[in-house]
Parts: structure tokens; sequence; C-alpha cells
């Protein structure tokens, strides 16, 4: 068994989700890792959080957490200091653009470890996928869709491998959370989200985006900008 293998893919289980349009299922069952040192080296060595453009992150209904858990993988912490936390529901957008054409092959998911009932249950992923809501979202094709586990080998988080085709040049990821551990109404908690792959090193243009200044009236959940700077001139 090798690092991968901490994964859990969308061919192995029983679990679908509806409104996603990809037909892909989760397993909900945790796969620990054989070797953890090949592990932790993945995660320690592989790791684009420098590739993440964290100006431009946004997020929904996210209250304005959701940057405290994109840190790099040496600086989580398990302690609760980086909790993203849900306001309305336990439902959770976060739109991660990179700065560099990346290629992401795992993707890793981890909750407080004395809070596992908010950890989020499901995770959905869109490449290149911009300004989606919570309308929009359920009526596109995602990318790739998992279960996940709300356990942690020691030090180790879970790593949920991606489909190499699905994931090759990637300029930007929204994942989508649309329910926790817990299975009623409260929030989810994320201390974690890493990216893990390689950098094409072709550099991303610059995109002017425009976004909604209010909430749509089917959406009470307004988008919040997490450190956004304004864009000077044309």
């Amino acid at each position: 068994m090798t690092a991968g293998d901490l994964s859990r893919n969308e061919g192995s289980g029983h679990h679908h989700h509806d409104g996603c349009g990809c037909g892909s299922a989760g397993s909900g069952e945790h796969v620990p890792p054989a070797d953890l040192d090949q592990a932790r080296s993945l995660q320690q060595n592989t790791d684009l959080y420098a590739y993440i453009d964290i100006a431009r992150v946004t997020a929904l209904n996210d209250g304005g957490t959701a940057s405290r858990a994109l840190v790099p993988y040496r600086e989580r912490n398990p302690t609760g200091d980086y909790v993203c936390q849900t306001v309305a529901d336990p439902q959770l957008i976060m739109y991660v653009p990179f700065s560099v054409t990346v290629k992401v092959t795992h993707i890793a998911v981890a909750g407080p470890s004395n809070e596992t009932a908010y950890w989020p249950a499901t995770m959905r992923a869109y490449v290149n996928r911009e300004n989606l809501d919570f309308t929009s979202i359920e009526q596109i094709q995602c990318s790739q869709s998992w279960s996940l586990a709300n356990t942690r080998h020691q030090d180790v988080e879970a790593l949920y491998a991606t489909r190499p085709s699905k994931f090759q040049n990637v300029q930007s990821i929204t994942l989508f959370f649309p329910e926790n551990m817990s299975g009623d109404e409260a929030c989810t908690r994320i201390e974690h989200v890493g990216f893990y792959g390689t950098a094409t090193g072709y550099r991303r243009a610059p995109v002017v985006a425009v976004y909604e200044a209010r909430p749509l009236a089917t959406d009470s959940r307004s988008r919040v900008e997490v450190n956004q700077k304004p864009h000077v001139g044309m």
C-alpha cells in the first residue's frame, strides 16, 4: 500500500450525491495509510499552498473564516485557531484560485479533532468554474465527489486522490461541502484544507471578476470576500 491508499475515491463506495450530476460516489469507510513516512513526505513536499492566490479566495456561508483553513501543511493547527465555520447552515462553498496553473493529485480536508460531528461529510470539486452559488452549483456537473472521513491517523490527514484527467490544468478549484457528519442543521467546521500536486509554471493571465454586492433573492447566504484586495486600473 502506498500514500495513494490514504484516499478514498469515487468508485469504491455506495454513497451517491444527488444534484451533483457527476455520477460519482465515495466510500463511507476510512482507509488508514500503511506507510506514514511516505504520506508525510507527500504532504510536506507537494503542498501547493505557495501557489494559492489568497487575495482572491472567496467563500459563501463562512462568515469570513475560510482563509483560516487555507494554511501551509506545516502551519495547520489542531487546537482550532484556524477553524473555518459555517454560519446559516452546514453548507459551504469555497473558491480557491491559483497564481499559476497546477496539477492537483490530492486534496486533504480535516476538521477539529475534538468536534468530529461537525466535520464535512461530503465534498464536491469543480475545476475552473467561477462565481458558483448555492443554486447554480446544484445544476452543473462536478469534476469529482468524495465521501469524507472524520478521523486522522496520528498527524497525517486523509488524502483524497483526484482523477488525473480532470485535475491537470487547474486555474481554480471550487469546493462544495453540502453536509456535515452530524446530519443535522448544525454548523460545519474545517481545520485545514490542503491541495497537493505540482505547478506547471505557466502563470495565469489576470482576470477581472465582478462579484455580487448583495445575495440573490433565492439565496439568503451572501458571498464573503476573503482578504480581498482592490484591483488597480485596467
